[in-house]
C-alpha cells in the first residue's frame, strides 16, 4: 500500500522519491506545495497542537543528541560552515523573495542550518559504509530474486482483487459483505507474505489481546509512522480501512486496494472530487462516526503524525483522528537493526533505501497493540488535549522522545533543497532545488 493510501489518508487527518533532487521527491509523495493547494477539509486537515512542551517528556535531549551524533560525520568543521553558509545565503533570498511578493515570507528565514541538524527526518548514523556496500554488492542476487517474487506476487494479489470487486455481485449502495469479507480477508492474508519475502520472517506482536478489544470498541487505529513497511506491518493484525483524499479511488493500483478495504474518500476544497463516485457525501467528521457504527467494515486508520521520519520519536500530531471524539487504540511499530535503518525520512534517493531493505539478510519488525483509549468529556470537547494525551501515552509506551517538529518542518527542509548524499554520511543542500520552490507556483 503505497503513501498515497494511508498517507494521504493522514494529509485529510491529517506512501517514492528519484534521485533526481527533492524536487521530484515532493511530487512522488513526500509532502509538497501541492498537498497545500489540494488541502481537505478543514476538520480533517486541522492545525498543529500549541507549539511548546505538552505533558510528558519532551524533546529536549532529542536536538543534543542528534547533533551529537552528526557531529561524528561532515556537519563540522568546514563542511559545517559551507552548509551553514548555504542555508543562510538560501534565507537571505527567500527573505528577498517575500519582499517581492512571492509567496516566501519574513518567517521562511528562520535558521535551517539548525533545523537541519537536530531534524528527526535525516539519519546519519546508519550510512553505506564498507561493510553495507559489500553487502549490497554481494547480495544484489538476493535482491533480484526477492523482487521478481514480490512483483508476481502484488500484481496476482491486486488483479484478484480486481475479479472479486468486478465479478462478484455488489448489493445495496454498492456494498456485498460477503465480497468485501473475502477481498480483506485476501489482503490480510497476502500482507505477511510480502514482508516474509521482504527479509520479515517473523512480527512478534505484544498485547494482541487488545485487537479484539479495539474491535469492540470500533475505536480508531493509530500508530507511529516511520516506514512504507509500516502499512503491511499493520494489515498483518486484521484488515484495516484509512482515510484518502477521493481521487485516489481512480489510481490504477492503490484505488481498488481502497475500494476493496473500504476506504473513506473525501473531497478536497476546491477540486472536482464531488464528481468521483466513491467520495463520501456530508460532513467527513459524520462519516468518521457512521463508519464506528458499521460493525461490517474495518476499523479506520490513521497516522496522527502524517508523514515519516527517520528517528524513534513521536512528531506533532494532527487532529484528523481526534476531532469525531471516537475511542482510538495506538499501536506501536519498533524496528530492530545495526546496519540498516528501515525508516523513511528525507534521504537522497528512495529507490536506493528500498534496496537496501531487500538486500538485508533479515530485517526486524515488532507490533505492539494497547489498550483502546477512551476520552472523557473534557478531551471530547478539546482535540488538543486528547490528542495530547494520547500522545504521551505512546511516548511512554515507545521510551521514545516527543519532537516539537511535524510536517511543516519536513517540508521546509524539502523546499530548502536540503537532502543527504547517497551514502547517508552528510547532508548536502541543493541549490537548484531551493530556487525551484521558492519561486512562484504555476496554478491551472
Amino acid at each position: 500500500m503505497a503513501r498515497e493510501g494511508l498517507e494521504s489518508a493522514e494529509t485529510a487527518d491529517g506512501g517514492v522519491k528519484p534521485e533526481n533532487g527533492a524536487a521530484e521527491d515532493v511530487q512522488e509523495g513526500r509532502s509538497s506545495p501541492s498537498d497545500e493547494e489540494e488541502a481537505l477539509p478543514a476538520e480533517l486537515e486541522g492545525l498543529y497542537p500549541p507549539e511548546g512542551p505538552i505533558h510528558g517528556p519532551v524533546d529536549a535531549g532529542f536536538a543534543e543528541r542528534v547533533m551529537t551524533l552528526q557531529a561524528k560525520h561532515d556537519l563540522e568543521g568546514k563542511g559545517d560552515a559551507m552548509l551553514k553558509g548555504t542555508l543562510e545565503e538560501t534565507s537571505k533570498l527567500r527573505l528577498r523573495k517575500g519582499e517581492a511578493g512571492s509567496e516566501a515570507s519574513p518567517a521562511d528565514s528562520g535558521s535551517l542550518y539548525e533545523l537541519a541538524r537536530s531534524s528527526p527526518f535525516i539519519d546519519l548514523q546508519h550510512p553505506i559504509d564498507a561493510y553495507e556496500l559489500a553487502k549490497m554488492v554481494f547480495l544484489a542476487p538476493l535482491f533480484l530474486c526477492r523482487a521478481f517474487i514480490l512483483l508476481v506476487l502484488v500484481v496476482s494479489a491486486y488483479l484478484s482483487v480486481i475479479v472479486m470487486l468486478h465479478v462478484l455481485p455488489a448489493g445495496a449502495h454498492g456494498l456485498y459483505p460477503g465480497r468485501d469479507a473475502l477481498a480483506q480477508l485476501f489482503i490480510h492474508r497476502c500482507c505477511p507474505i510480502l514482508l516474509f519475502l521482504s527479509g520479515f520472517y517473523h512480527i512478534p506482536i505484544k498485547g494482541a489481546e487488545n485487537i479484539q478489544k479495539a474491535k469492540q470498541a470500533r475505536s480508531i487505529v493509530i500508530f507511529n509512522h516511520l516506514s512504507y513497511v509500516d502499512p503491511a506491518a499493520l494489515l498483518c493484525l486484521m484488515p484495516l480501512s484509512g482515510i484518502a483524499k477521493a481521487g485516489v479511488a481512480r489510481i490504477p493500483f492503490i484505488g481498488p486496494l481502497g475500494v476493496a478495504l473500504r476506504w473513506l474518500f473525501v473531497e478536497r476544497r476546491g477540486s472536482s472530487d464531488r464528481s468521483n463516485p466513491h467520495t463520501i457525501k456530508g460532513d467527513p467528521i459524520d462519516a468518521i462516526r457512521a463508519r464506528r457504527a458499521d460493525h461490517s467494515a474495518p476499523l479506520l486508520v490513521m497516522a496522527p503524525e502524517a508523514t515519516t521520519k527517520a528517528q524513534q520519536c513521536l512528531l506533532k500530531f494532527r487532529r484528523g483522528a481526534f476531532t469525531s471524539g471516537c475511542p482510538v487504540t495506538p499501536v506501536l511499530i519498533r524496528y530492530r537493526f545495526r546496519h540498516f535503518n528501515p525508516a523513511w525520512g528525507i534521504c537522497r534517493s528512495t529507490a536506493l533505501h528500498v534496496y537496501r531493505l531487500l538486500v538485508q539478510p533479515v530485517n526486524h519488525v515488532s507490533l505492539e497493540v494497547l489498550p483502546p483509549y477512551f476520552p472523557d468529556e473534557q478531551e471530547t470537547k478539546d482535540w488538543t488535549l486528547f490528542a495530547s494525551n494520547v500522545r504521551v501515552q505512546m511516548a511512554r509506551a515507545l521510551q521514545a522522545p516527543m519532537v516539537e517538529q511535524g510536517i511543516a518542518e519536513e517540508r521546509r527542509l524539502l523546499k530548502a533543497g536540503v537532502t543527504t548524499d547517497l551514502a547517508g554520511s552528510r547532508v548536502i543542500f541543493r541549490r537548484k532545488v531551493a530556487e525551484q520552490a521558492m519561486s512562484p507556483r504555476k496554478r491551472d
